[in-house]
C-alpha cells in the first residue's frame, strides 16, 4: 500500500504517549516525518521556520498547554488543523478548546479515531486552501486586467503581477519578469522589486541566444524550462516569468500554474501597453480584457431597442461575431427561471435609470447552461432624457464550478465523519459485549479455558463473525500465543498457535 506523506508537528511530553500517536498514524497508512516539542517558544519557532501538515498537540504540558499553542498557532497566520490528543478532559474543557480553534479533541485511550480525524481535517483543510488560491487568483486578474483598462504605466502592472506571483508561494520564493526588444535580440528587467541588488546590475542587458546565461537560453528556446538546482544547471526560468527559490526546489503542477497564470497576464499587460503605441489605448485594451477575462460589453439603444453585442458576448451565447438579437430574443437566452426577473431589472433600468449587477444562468444557442454576470447602467443624453443602456457581460462559470466542487468537499466530510462516528458505536458496542463475558474468569486452569471457549463462542454467535480469538504477549514480549481461537462454522476450538 502506498503511504500518504504526512509532515506533523507533535507538541507532547510523553515519550511512549509520542510514541502511540505516531504508530496510530502509521497503521492508519500514513508516511509520517515529525517535529516534536514540549515548550511555547520551541512550538513558535518550529512554525516560522518548518511547514506542516497537521498539528497534534496534549492538551497539558509543565508550562505549556493546548490553548496557548491555539493562540501560537493562529499569531503565525498558517491554516494548519490542530486536534488535541489528551487523557480524559471534562466536557467543559473541550467545548473551550473547540471555541478557541481546535479542530478535533482525541482520548488518548481511543487513538483508533485518529486516523479518520487527521484525514477529515487534511481534506478540510486543502478545500480551504484551494479557496483562497482561486480567491487571490480571481482576484489578482481583475485588480490587474482593471490597471491594465486604467492604463496604467507598464512598470507598475507588472510589480503588481511579481508581487501577487510571489505571495502564492509560502516558501519565500522571488519572481522577476524579463522584457524583450521589439527585434528579440535581448532581455531587460520589466519587474524584480525584490530581487538583490547584484542581481539587478547583471540583468541589465541580457542576449537572447542559446548559451548566453539562463534567461537567455530560455527566450532563445521559446519554451518552459523548469530547473531544480541552479548549481548543476544554467537553465532556470519559466518564460519570461522567473522564479528564483533560496534551495534546491522542483515546482509543483500547481505552482507551474500560478505561473503560468501571472506570465499570462504579464503578457497581456506588455502586449497591451505595446499595442497602445500603435493604435488608440481603449479599443485596444478593453478588447484583450474581455478576452481574457471573458468579459464583453453590450449597448441597447433607446428607444429603438436596438442591441449590439461585443464579439465576446457573442462567443458566449455561442452565436458568431457580429450577431445582433432583438430584445426579446436576447430575454428569451436566460434560463426560464430568470428570464422574468432579467427583463424587471433592465425594463427599471431604461425606464427609471436603477442600475444592476445580476448573476443569472443563460442557455447558449447551442444549449449550454452558462453561469453569467450582466452589469448595466442607463444613459442619458444632456437633456436628461434616457437614450441607452449600456453594461458588461462576464462568463462566471469556473467560479460557480469551483463554489460547488467546495460544496461536494463539504459533503464528503460530512459523510465520512458520520461512517466513523457509525464505527465508533460498533466497536464500543463490541468492547462492551467482551467486558460482560469477562467479569467473572475463574482462578482454576480448566475452568478458565471453560471461560475462554463461552467467551469466544459467544462473541461469534452475538457480533456473527466466522472467527474469535484470545491472544497473549509471551513473558518476553517478543511474540503473541494463541490461548483459544473458536471457528464458528465448524464448532472447534484450538489454542498454542503463535
Amino acid at each position: 500500500m502506498d503511504r500518504k506523506p504526512l509532515r506533523l508537528l507533535l507538541a507532547e511530553d510523553l515519550d511512549d504517549d509520542a510514541l502511540l500517536v505516531i504508530n496510530a498514524l502509521r497503521r492508519h497508512g500514513y508516511e509520517v516525518s515529525h517535529e516534536r516539542v514540549m515548550a511555547a517558544d520551541t512550538f513558535r519557532g518550529a512554525l516560522e521556520n518548518e511547514s506542516f501538515d497537521i498539528i497534534l498537540c496534549d492538551y497539558v504540558m509543565p508550562g505549556f498547554d493546548a490553548i496557548a499553542a491555539l493562540e501560537i498557532a493562529k499569531e503565525s497566520g498558517n491554516d494548519i488543523p490542530l486536534i488535541i490528543v489528551s487523557g480524559t478532559i471534562g466536557e467543559s474543557v473541550a467545548v473551550e478548546a473547540m471555541l478557541n480553534g481546535a479542530a478535533d479533541y482525541i482520548l488518548k485511550e481511543n487513538l483508533i479515531r485518529l486516523g479518520a480525524a487527521v484525514d477529515r481535517e487534511l481534506r478540510e483543510a486543502e478545500v480551504r486552501r484551494q479557496k483562497r488560491l482561486f480567491d487571490s487568483l480571481s482576484q489578482g486578474q481583475t485588480e490587474v486586467l482593471e490597471l491594465i483598462l486604467d492604463a496604467v504605466p507598464l512598470t507598475r502592472i507588472l510589480d503588481r503581477i511579481v508581487e501577487r506571483a510571489q505571495a502564492l508561494f509560502s516558501s519565500g520564493a522571488i519572481c522577476s519578469i524579463m522584457l524583450a526588444n521589439p527585434e528579440r535580440t535581448y532581455l531587460t528587467l520589466g519587474a524584480g522589486p525584490d530581487l538583490p541588488a547584484g542581481f539587478i546590475d547583471e540583468a541589465s542587458l541580457i542576449p537572447i541566444a542559446n548559451g548566453c546565461g539562463s534567461c537567455g537560453t530560455c527566450a532563445a528556446l521559446g519554451k518552459t524550462v523548469v530547473v531544480e538546482d541552479i548549481a548543476v544547471h544554467p537553465d532556470w526560468v519559466l518564460g519570461t516569468m522567473s522564479v528564483y527559490h533560496y534551495f534546491p526546489h522542483a515546482p509543483t503542477p500547481e505552482e507551474l500554474r500560478w505561473i503560468e497564470s501571472a506570465a499570462t497576464l504579464a503578457s497581456l499587460a506588455i502586449e497591451r501597453t505595446r499595442a497602445a503605441e500603435k493604435l488608440h489605448a481603449s479599443e485596444s485594451l478593453m478588447r484583450i480584457a474581455s478576452e481574457a477575462g471573458h468579459i464583453g460589453g453590450w449597448t441597447v439603444d433607446l428607444p429603438e431597442m436596438r442591441i449590439t453585442w461585443s464579439d465576446q458576448v457573442c462567443a458566449i451565447h455561442d452565436e458568431p461575431p457580429g450577431f445582433s438579437p432583438p430584445l426579446n430574443r436576447a430575454l428569451d437566452y436566460y434560463a426560464p427561471e430568470w428570464r422574468d426577473k432579467m427583463a424587471v431589472v433592465f425594463a427599471r433600468c431604461a425606464t427609471e435609470g436603477i442600475p444592476f449587477d445580476e448573476e443569472m444562468e443563460i442557455i447558449t444557442a447551442k444549449g449550454r447552461r452558462v453561469w453569467i454576470r450582466s452589469i448595466g447602467e442607463c444613459i442619458r443624453n444632456s437633456n436628461g432624457t434616457a437614450v441607452r443602456v449600456q453594461g458588461a457581460f462576464q462568463d462566471t462559470s469556473e467560479k460557480h464550478k469551483a463554489m460547488e466542487d467546495a460544496e461536494f468537499f463539504a459533503t464528503s466530510n460530512r459523510r465520512a465523519e458520520e461512517r466513523t462516528r457509525a464505527n465508533e458505536q460498533r466497536y464500543l458496542l463490541q468492547r462492551n459485549a467482551l467486558i460482560s463475558l469477562t467479569k467473572d474468569i475463574p482462578s482454576d486452569g480448566l475452568e478458565i479455558q471453560d471461560a475462554f471457549h463461552r467467551i469466544t463462542e459467544t462473541s461469534a454467535n452475538t457480533l456473527g463473525v466466522a472467527r474469535v480469538g484470545i491472544w497473549r504477549y509471551t513473558a518476553d514480549r517478543e511474540a503473541v500465543e494463541c490461548l483459544d481461537l473458536y471457528d464458528l462454522q465448524s464448532d472447534t476450538h484450538t489454542a498454542g498457535d503463535r
